[in-house]
């Protein structure tokens, strides 16, 4: 007598991207391979959003972008070039338009900036620094002890009303803070008493890479350590080492979140939530690790929407970086993205709400809107989401895959492909096309009897057979079109076997 068929569903495929663990031996809800997903709590897998051009005009290298907030309440872009190009602006419409007075910035250097009580103020160790106050642009002296002044540094910040350079004096004091006001005036942001400064371990032959402020206090990043800076005013500051061998080794990954700064160091992706640090990157360890020192230091990220954007260099047919690692803080999981090559990024306010913009790194001379429609700029986005090796926990011999079940979000008259992978072989495969038009019933809207079936999306099921008796299988979701696609979820229909 045959036996009776069994039900395996798998619902929740959550847990994200581990590189830490084979395709046999990821977790239940893990992947070892995708590409240009996304991940909700759910537990369902969401082709990634796109990106649309939103400025492309002139020809120069850009390296660094900032938003401005005018009196009026008006926002636009402040852009500063590494190619000796002159400092630009772009409006909230796109319109890209001169700096009246902007003086050229020295090639091949790398940029921070400030704008803070309706000016922009913008360093790179090597100029003086950029001042714009939306009608007049000056270049700044670095004379100590007077106002309209202020020292060359290669970071610079905003905290207790006063500005602090890091890095400062045109890298005669690499590990050396300088904060703003006068005696009398402790206010005057553009006043560097040349006695007001800290040296943060200067002989241990490290430099400072970044200043942020977090919570009441200012974290402090070097290559290889890290510090904060506690107190109200020059009279009750107080440095106090964080952390003496983790620092930060690409200081435009630096980021704050609600609950730490996020940042890169050369052992990996760490958050610090002002008293410990965090290992963030564990499941992507492998990739992070495999980097070499040159392309970590070109890496940049941020925080947008309880999500981190790592932007790094990895596939070694560039020069600039090319894959971006995802962390979604609220599912604590990992993805990652291709096609997303970012110089850098930030989070402009522009039209009533948050957007993500950037510079794209393969050409540095356009500003990208991202998460902004359903393509890269008019090309198509190559995703996939493969799940881990599958046996259910019965040997070949004892089984018969009968049929499989695969359920998408419907979507519109297009395909998505479902391939299943057989016999621990990748090439081993049983191609299957799954359209996402609703076609006729559909869960979520048909009809049962005179009530509605659920009152969610609809719900396309597929069914797929001719599996055989494999010892395990491997589902590959996967297209490469401008299509949005979410994956729900699989069910799989095994048939036991009596060898007796």
């Amino acid at each position: 007598m045959p036996l009776k068929q069994e039900l395996v569903e798998l619902q929740n495929f959550a847990g994200g991207l581990n590189l830490t663990s084979d395709p046999f031996h990821v977790g239940q809800t893990e992947t070892a391979d995708c590409l240009n997903v996304d991940f909700d709590v759910r537990g369902a897998v969401k082709k990634r959003l796109g990106y649309s051009v939103f400025n492309e005009s002139g020809t120069e290298d850009r390296d660094f972008i900032l938003v401005y907030t005018l009196t009026s309440g008006t926002t636009k872009l402040v852009i500063a070039p590494n190619d000796a190009a002159a400092i630009f602006q772009v409006s909230d419409s796109g319109t890209k338009s001169a700096i009246s007075g902007a003086t050229n910035q020295t090639s091949g250097t790398t940029h921070d900036g400030l704008a803070i009580k309706g000016k922009v103020y913008i360093v790179n160790g090597t100029d003086g620094t950029a001042k714009w106050d939306n009608t007049t642009f000056t270049r700044m002296g670095q004379t100590l002890d007077a106002t309209g002044n202020m020292p060359k540094a290669k970071t610079i910040t905003f905290h207790k009303n006063r500005i602090f350079l890091g890095n400062c004096d045109a890298g005669t004091n690499q590990s050396r803070i300088r904060y703003s006001g006068s005696d009398a005036n402790p206010s005057d942001q553009e006043y560097y008493k040349s006695t007001s400064f800290i040296d943060v371990q200067q002989d241990d032959g490290d430099v400072i890479t970044k200043l942020i402020p977090f919570l009441d206090s200012l974290v402090v990043f070097k290559n290889r350590s890290t510090w904060v800076l506690r107190g109200n005013n020059p009279k009750d500051f107080e440095l106090v080492l964080a952390n003496p061998s983790i620092g930060c080794v690409a200081p435009r990954t630096v980021a704050a979140w609600d609950k730490g700064v996020v940042f890169l160091s050369a052992r990996g992706v760490f958050s610090f939530d002002g008293s410990k640090i965090t290992r963030m990157s564990e499941k992507i360890d492998p990739a992070i690790n495999a980097l070499p020192v040159g392309n970590i230091v070109q890496a940049n990220g941020v925080v947008f929407q309880q999500k981190y954007y790592l932007f790094v260099h990895e596939t070694g047919a560039t020069s600039y970086p090319d894959t971006a690692y995802v962390f979604d803080f609220i599912s604590g999981t990992w993805t990652k993205y291709r096609s997303w090559d970012i110089w850098h990024a930030i989070v402009w306010n522009r039209a009533g709400g948050e957007e993500l913009h950037a510079i794209r790194a393969s050409d540095r001379d356009a500003n990208l809107q991202l998460l902004d429609g359903t393509d890269d700029g008019g090309g198509d986005i190559n995703a996939y989401f493969t799940t881990k090796w599958l046996d259910f926990g019965v040997p070949e011999r004892r089984k018969m895959h009968r049929r499989m079940y695969a359920w998408f979000v419907s979507a519109g008259n297009y395909d998505v492909n479902v391939d299943v992978q057989r016999n621990y072989a990748s090439a081993n495969v049983v191609p299957n096309v799954v359209n996402l038009d609703p076609g006729g019933m559909t869960w979520g809207s048909s009809l049962w009897g005179a009530a509605l079936w659920g009152s969610g999306l609809d719900i396309i099921r597929r069914r797929l057979t001719g599996l055989g008796t494999s010892p395990a299988i491997r589902v590959k979701i996967h297209d490469t079109s401008s299509n949005p696609w979410t994956f729900e979820g699989l069910a799989f229909v095994i048939q036991p076997r009596n060898l007796a």
